[in-house]
């Protein structure tokens, strides 16, 4: 499956509303593990990426996109 920069961003905010980032401004587990390919894409300019470059919590964290 191919996954586009919005899918990884609209997964990471859907974590962030259901798991609020303490005082320390830390991410949750999920939303951190799509933060890392999320900062890979932008800076690398990459629209789309692919479900085998993610890590296995990565692809767990988008699952939420299918709730």
């Amino acid at each position: 499956m191919i996954y586009t920069i919005g899918d990884i961003e609209a997964a990471i905010n859907i974590w962030r509303n259901r798991f609020e980032t303490g005082d320390d401004a830390a991410l949750c587990p999920p939303a951190r593990a799509l933060a890392e390919p999320y900062a890979l894409m932008v800076y690398a300019r990459n629209d789309t990426i692919s479900e085998q470059q993610l890590s296995p919590e990565a692809r767990a964290a988008l699952s939420v996109l299918n709730t």
